[in-house]
């Protein structure tokens, strides 16, 4: 599709069904949206969504792309159903990055104590590391804040059990599960494949090693 300018004032606010654009996260925001993913996968949706978000303005439009600045429960909401999207138009140099950080991390901390998971479709150590790695220090700091009284900015095992609404034990169980079907799945690989019974595995090793079927 052809590339075309916008006119902002035109285009400031809109009006569409999701089927008919391309929704990503606006790319600066996109390692908190897997945070959310990781979350929402494991979760079961509200059956009643707000459908407004803001979008980031762009230059061009190619595809119908659509660049999601906040509302990443609808965002993922549409990568499985239709649902009619009303959007406002925000102007790139308008955006302030670090409060939609702050905003987004805390809605999800929300959004978490709101939703009832399938404890057994979640991975307590990829979520932890995803929370730490992507999502607002300062947003963690002020939730720990809420749950004891020496503060971090790290989101840890015992606040995530907290805000699901289980036990710590029930999530270190799940990661042990998490962990002996992936030593299974290793050991199985070894068997069939002599060059991974190698200390140190190499690229010549495996060209010259006998694979059992």
């Amino acid at each position: 599709m052809k590339s075309r300018v916008l006119n902002f004032k035109k285009y400031r606010k809109v009006k569409f069904d999701s089927y008919q654009t391309i929704p990503v996260p606006y790319p600066p925001l996109s390692k908190i949206y897997l945070c959310y993913v990781q979350i929402l996968k494991a979760a079961r949706l509200p059956s009643f969504l707000d459908t407004k978000t803001n979008l980031a303005y762009p230059t061009t439009a190619t595809n119908n792309q659509l660049f999601f600045l906040d509302n990443f429960l609808l965002l993922y909401a549409i990568q499985i159903q239709n649902l009619p999207i009303s959007g406002c138009y925000i102007l790139q140099n308008d955006i302030d990055l670090t409060r939609l950080e702050y905003q987004l991390s805390t809605r999800l901390f929300t959004l978490i104590t709101e939703l009832k998971f399938n404890i057994k479709q979640i991975n307590p150590n990829n979520v932890l590391n995803a929370f730490n790695t992507s999502l607002s220090k300062h947003a963690i700091y002020d939730l720990n804040s809420t749950h004891t009284d020496k503060p971090r900015s790290e989101f840890s095992l015992d606040l995530l059990s907290k805000l699901i609404g289980c036990s710590r034990n029930q999530l270190l169980y799940q990661q042990k599960k998490i962990n002996d079907a992936y030593s299974i799945k290793v050991q199985q690989l070894k068997q069939k494949c002599v060059a991974l019974q190698h200390p140190q595995p190499s690229a010549e090793l495996f060209w010259s090693a006998q694979h059992g079927n």
